[in-house]
Formats: structure tokens, sequence, C-alpha cells
């Protein structure tokens, strides 16, 4: 049985429209019968564009295909050569005729101007088929393997065309790759092999300094939090006073003041009531007296109230270039970004995760993790120290923006918080959400090392070059390494592998963990130790997530910035803390989740304010016993004007100076004896 040449398949394959394609009977596949023939040549004249030929030819027309208008012809075509065709050419999926297409097309073939298929001059849209020269190679040649490399010189009979479909369908998973970034060609070529570079992690020569990067008074924690807001004290109340006489009020706060209203909001952290207003409450079980004494209710909810953090005035617009949709609460991030990578230099290994902050209300940087235990809210990108979990950096997403670093929102994300770490030897951690062979690449470059688990349909994921999931079992393990970046596949228990890549880690570098067997008992279990290094330093961020839930000072608020403020707030205790921490070595710890021996004592100064009347409707303070009792003791004394504790209510409000000496109420004339008597 005679093959089909190359020029006639060719010829098939580019005579296929994009209407037979999807209009087929098997799905887009070109079936032998649906093409043009290759007999003898015709010489049936064609004066319509190309889309109108291939119309024609396909619906039994006189005209014939551009590709083949002088060597076939669907009326005059030979039935035996046609049957020959339809047994050589396989069946291809439309994906797998276009992969094949696109391939071969794609490649620089030389043109012929003399070619007897040339009909430009009928059709100066039409694009004749390139001379193919059988000395070039259209796939690239695979130096491992002689074997795999196609010859197209010969004729395409159904087995080379078989690898030829093959071989394009898996070059996304060819230990080549190359893409093109516009600036450079990365090439990945993974093997069995690690070859020897100049940059590893072993002959890195790290030599940072690990701990705070300021004088810190381990005797006095009040100086060890002010570290992180000295500067910022005078700006919250500029902003805050500024803000009120925009609503018309004289806030006059102060920055004695504004800490004390700090220090208020800790004790409210571990001192949990249901409302605010709870804290001044006349009831015993309710009533904080150290609260009461340092700020009234009323003082305490107008700074609340006028709490701002920059100038509404200078907002820019929504359709403006510089909108910014965090501007309310900018100044702050900015600071405290710049300031906690500054206070503290962290260990060698760090880890970058994502965090939320809950929030209900209305924000157009809310979003939706339907997965997290904190499914709505404000997400944000964090990279922690992975031994302490200090927050060394954080990014609030608030969707689509640009970015001076390229790639996904991933890459973006990890390359622009690591940027302070660069050309020092830091290793970062991060999961399957940001690391790709790219991202790992990019960071080698910056002399950053790297390991994250990763999907297996990344780019440049070696899949041809490990061994399939089936074929694992509890403890196998596979790898597969392109200069210093390793990608390794472990089978832990369950149906599914751990999948890692790394700069790090050497493709031998095997650990050893315990794992319970089929009977229950431990035994154990090899490992590749950039998994077992993965498990170990990933969780700083988690950790710092740990240590901020505990007893934070957060309060729902109909403002969306408010929840930031509070999570930066519970940030600034939690790095303040690590650092004090630090310093104490084993004296403090355990010591965290009870701030009141921490943070409270020193935070809050005092304001010198004298303890306030109770307000209107509240419980007497004075009990039964006491107050029925004696009645001669409870004699009117002279104060200043306070509200009437019996008859004075919201809508009637009265007033008056007479006090009664044993209870310290307010009392008018007429409700002195009712007031004693009832």
């Amino acid at each position: 049985m005679s093959h089909a040449s190359q020029i006639d398949i060719l010829e098939i394959l580019n005579g296929i429209s994009d209407q037979q394609a999807f209009d087929s009977d098997f799905g887009g596949d070109s079936d032998a019968e649906d093409v043009l023939c290759v007999s003898s040549a015709s010489n049936t004249p064609t004066s319509t564009t190309r889309g109108s030929k291939r119309k024609n030819a396909f619906n039994g027309g006189p005209s014939t295909s551009p590709l083949s208008s002088s060597s076939c012809n669907i009326n005059s075509h030979d039935d035996s050569n046609l049957s020959t065709i339809s047994s050589e050419v396989p069946k291809l999926s439309r994906l797998r005729s276009r992969k094949l297409k696109s391939a071969i097309n794609s490649n620089a073939l030389q043109s012929s101007s003399g070619s007897e298929v040339d009909d430009s001059d009928f059709d100066p849209s039409y694009e004749p088929i390139p001379h193919i020269d059988t000395n070039d190679n259209i796939l690239a040649e695979n130096s491992d393997n002689e074997n795999n490399m196609l010859n197209i010189s010969e004729p395409l009979n159904i087995e080379n065309m078989d690898l030829l479909v093959d071989f394009i369908e898996n070059s996304d998973d060819d230990s080549n790759y190359i893409e093109d970034n516009n600036e450079n060609n990365i090439l990945f070529s993974f093997s069995k092999d690690q070859p020897l570079t100049s940059l590893s992690y072993d002959s890195f020569d790290f030599n940072e300094f690990y701990g705070p990067n300021v004088l810190v008074d381990i005797k006095s924690p009040m100086q060890n939090f002010d570290i992180y807001f000295s500067d910022f004290y005078q700006y919250i109340v500029d902003q805050s006073n500024l803000y009120s006489n925009q609503c018309g009020k004289n806030l006059n706060l102060s920055i004695i003041e504004f800490k004390a209203f700090l220090g208020i909001l800790i004790i409210m952290g571990f001192h949990r009531l249901p409302s605010l207003r709870l804290y001044w409450s006349a009831n015993e079980n309710f009533y904080n007296h150290r609260i009461s004494n340092i700020i009234t209710q009323k003082r305490f909810l107008n700074i609340l109230r006028y709490l701002h953090l920059n100038n509404n005035s200078k907002m820019p617009k929504r359709e403006s270039s510089t909108f910014d949709k965090l501007y309310k609460i900018r100044p702050m991030i900015d600071h405290l970004n710049n300031v906690y990578c500054t206070s503290f230099s962290p260990d060698r290994n760090l880890s970058c995760d994502e965090s939320m902050v809950g929030f209900k209300g209305r924000s157009g940087i809310k979003q939706y993790m339907p997965m997290k235990p904190v499914k709505r809210g404000f997400k944000i990108w964090a990279i922690c120290c992975a031994i302490t979990g200090y927050l060394l950096k954080f990014i609030i997403y608030e969707g689509k923006k640009d970015s001076k670093e390229k790639g996904s929102l991933g890459e973006k994300t990890v390359l622009e918080m690591t940027n302070n770490y660069q050309d020092k030897g830091y290793c970062v951690f991060f999961d399957r959400f940001f690391s790709s062979i790219n991202l790992v690449s990019e960071l080698l470059k910056r002399k950053i090392f790297a390991c994250g688990t990763m999907l297996q349909n990344r780019k440049y994921f070696p899949k041809t070059l490990l061994k399939a999931d089936k074929s694992l079992s509890m403890g196998d393990y596979d790898f597969a390494s392109s200069g210093e970046i390793s990608v390794y596949k472990w089978m832990d228990r369950g149906k599914k592998p751990v999948v890692v890549v790394s700069s790090i880690h050497k493709g031998e570098d095997i650990t050893v963990v315990k794992r319970k067997n089929n009977v229950g008992i431990r035994e154990d279990v090899k490992c590749p130790k950039s998994i077992a290094d993965y498990n170990k330093y990933m969780g700083g961020v988690d950790h710092f997530d740990q240590l901020l839930e505990c007893y934070n000072i957060t309060w729902k608020s109909r403002r969306w910035w408010m929840k930031l403020f509070y999570y930066f707030c519970d940030a600034t205790i939690v790095n303040s803390y690590i650092m004090y921490r630090s310093l104490l070595a084993d004296e403090l710890i355990g010591q965290f989740c009870n701030r009141k021996a921490f943070l409270p004592k020193k935070v809050i100064p005092s304001t010198k304010r004298k303890p306030t009347d109770v307000g209107r409707g509240r419980i007497i303070l004075a009990g039964n016993n006491s107050r029925l009792q004696n009645v001669g003791n409870h004699m009117p004394i002279a104060g200043k004007y306070n509200r009437c504790r019996l008859c004075s209510t919201k809508k009637n409000v009265k007033r008056s100076k007479i006090h009664c000496q044993e209870c310290e109420v307010a009392l008018c004339l007429d409700c002195f004896l009712p007031f004693h008597s009832q």
C-alpha cells in the first residue's frame, strides 16, 4: 500500500475549514472521506476567494481547494487514492489536529515562488503552501534520546503520524521547556542528574543578624510597644482632631489620651463583654473600675467616633488614576510595613501565606473564601519569620492591580514581599497557590532560595520524568532536577502524592518521618528532606495568626477600615511581644495570652481624670440594705449639677445640685425622700 507524501498530508490538514471541524460527525475529527483527495493534477480554474473555494469544495461544487488547485479535484478524484488516504491518515481529535497544524505551520519553512499550487495571482489574500526542505526537522531534537527524534524526510504513515501527534501533545510536559517572557528565554532542562552551579544553598555564606535591631528596655513593655507607634501617635491625633473639626466638633485629643484609649482596647480584649457600654455599667457583674476611673464612657465613644487616619478632603476621586481603595488607612499600612522590617531581623527561614480579617459589612475589597474558617473579609498576604511568627510585611489584596513585578498573582505577591531580603541568602517557603518553577527561578536570580508545594499542572512541570501517581505506594518518592531547582514527588498516606519544588535541597536529600502502618504501629518512612523542611518552616504565618487571635481587640464597626485598624494594633502587640520575649529567653514563655501581665499596666498612662458619676438609667450603686437603714445618715449636701437619679430621663433631663452624702448621687429636692423610702 502506497504512503501519502508529506506534501499531501500538509495539503489535507490545511484544507480543513473551521466549519468542517465543528460540524464533523466525529466531533471535529479530520476524516479521510471529508478532506480533499490527493490525485493527479487538475487544471480547473479558480477565481473565488479562499473561504468560498473551501466551502464549494466540501459541498461538492466545481471549485477546488486552494491548497491543491492544480493537484486535486473533488469531481475527478480516484477512488483508489481516496481509500488509500483513508487507511493511512489517522482520525485526529480537533485539539490534536489543531496542535499538529499549528506546530507544522509555525516552523520556518521556505516558500517556492514557482510552485504549482501558488495561486496568489488569483487571490491576493491567499498564502501558498511553503516548500518543505526535507533536510530540516520540524521538531526540535532531543539530545538525550535520539530515538525520539522524528525524521519527516520519510513518508508519513500511521506509525510516524502517531509519533508526531504524541510528540506535540506531550510538548508541554517534555524535559525541555522554553518560555518567551519578552525579555529572555528561560530554559528548564530537567533530568535525574543535578549539575553543580555557582549558586547553591550549601555554598552560600549566610551571616545575617537574627533578633531585634533596636534597643529594647526589658523592664518597660510600654517602651517596647512605642517602638512601632512612637512616630505615628502624633499623626493619628492630628488627623482625628482635623476630622472632628470638619464634622463641626472639637475633639481636642492628646497623645496621652490616645494611649489611654489604646490601653483600654487591650483591656477589653481579655476582659470581654457583649457591649462597649457595659464597662461603665453600674451592675457589678459588668462594671470595670479601672476603665471607668481613667475615661468616661462619653469621652471614649467620642474618640472612637472621630478616630481618623487620612484627610478626606484630599482623597482622590474614583475615576482618578491615583485613586486608592485603601486611602483611609494607607498611612498606617505604609508606616507599619516600614517599621516592622527595620525593627527586627528574622531567622533565615521565612514563610509566606495568606490571612483573613473577618468583615461582613460593605466594602469594595471584601473577599469571599468559602473554604476558609473566615469566609468573608479582607485577604492579607503576609510574610513572617518561620521560627517566631514575627510579621515582617503584609499586602492587602485589593483585586486586579498593576505591579512592577511580572507573572501570576502568586508570583508577583512573593516577589514584592521579598524585596527587602534580596542578595542575602534567605529561604522562603510558600504553598501551591504561589509556587511555580518560574517563581523559584526568579527568586534564585535574586539570591533567595525557595521551597513550596506545587500542582502537577503547572508550567514546566517534568511530568514525563517522574513516576506516575498510581505506581507509588506510601514512602515512595521520585525527583527531577534542573540546575539548582528540584521537583519532588512523595506518596504519603492517601491517594494523592505530595509534590514540592525547591532550590534549597538536592535531589538525594532524604530524611525519615514517623507514620502508622496498617496495624497502627509507628514506623520509619523515607521522605524527601524538602517536604520535611516545608512542614517545619511553613507555619510562620499560622503561628502569627494563632498569637493574634489571643484576646484580640476587634469590635464591630460600620466603617470597614476600623477592622483593619484593630488588626494592625493586634499585629503590633504580637510583634512587640515576640521582640520582648526574644530578649528574655524562657522567662516569658506562656505569658502572651495573659496580656494584662504584659501590656495594659504599662500602656495605659494616668489621664488624671476624676471618677465620674454613673449616667442616667443605670442600676443604683447603693444596695437596699444601706439605702433603707440608718436613714439619718443620708444627709443632703451641695455639689455639682448632675442628673437626678430618680426622675431624670433621656427625654426629660433634670439636674440638681443636691447630693446625698451617703449614696453619693444627685437628687431633686422633691425626690430626696421618695428615693430613700421606696
